[in-house]
């Protein structure tokens, strides 16, 4: 399995529309959303894949909180790019499942920071 530690720049592909977000993956198995969307989780290999788990937090347009996403995907590592696919559970403020999406993300690595 290739190691998907690093920074890449993803392309979400969801029922509602495409999005860009910002992933970095560390070597201790964290995972953050970074740009595009905020949120934090895990991920751990698994046989030939890979599997991550985030959490993101849902505002509203007044900055509160409204809810999260729970976000679950199994992917993979090839030729340079991270492909992945699994579902989102979204739940409102009240903890209640408001609706799941199949979600596909395909990214490249980001290059790294100029001085």
């Amino acid at each position: 399995m290739h190691s998907p530690v690093g920074s890449w720049l993803a392309r979400v592909e969801r029922p509602s529309g495409t999005a860009e977000v910002g992933l970095h993956f560390t070597h201790g198995g964290l995972v953050f959303l970074v740009s595009g969307a905020h949120g934090v989780g895990f991920w751990r290999p698994f046989k030939n894949i890979f599997v991550y788990r985030i959490r993101e937090a849902m505002m509203d347009n007044d900055g509160d909180y409204c809810g999260y996403i729970d976000i679950l995907q199994r992917g993979k590592v090839t030729g340079g790019r991270l492909s992945s696919s699994g579902e989102s559970r979204v739940y409102g403020a009240d903890e209640a499942l408001m609706r799941t999406v199949s979600i596909r993300i395909n990214a490249d690595p980001t290059p790294p920071a100029e001085p």
